[in-house]
């Protein structure tokens, strides 16, 4: 076995202090925006919640919390990480109703 996929891989040298955190229904659900990095806040209210760094509009952008485990996969794979920090990967806002309820979740983007 592997013991190197437990490994958390970083997103270092992204200066966030002056970033805003925005909900996926705050962007234009027509753009493709570049991920420049990728955490998860473990200390939420709500519970683990994955957010992704936009650098474009200086924005941590809060996603879905059933994304946590791909978000846990992705930062346990080097190729994965490596692939985001070379900006080759995007997302696009998706809008969905469940319940009667208007919802949001990403769409992945190879770039």
């Amino acid at each position: 076995m592997k013991f190197s996929i437990f490994n958390q891989n970083q997103f270092d040298g992204i200066d966030t202090n002056d970033y805003v955190y925005k909900k996926l229904s705050e962007l234009d659900k027509a753009k493709v925006y570049k991920i420049n990095g990728l955490f998860i806040n473990s200390t939420s209210k709500f519970g683990a919640q994955p957010l992704l760094i936009v650098s474009e509009i200086k924005a941590l952008v809060n996603l879905p919390s059933y994304l946590v485990q791909t978000a846990q996969t992705i930062l346990t794979d080097v190729e994965a990480v490596d692939t985001i920090k070379q900006g080759k990967v995007g997302f696009r806002v998706k809008e969905y109703t469940k319940n009667n309820k208007q919802c949001f979740t990403i769409v992945f983007v190879d770039l």
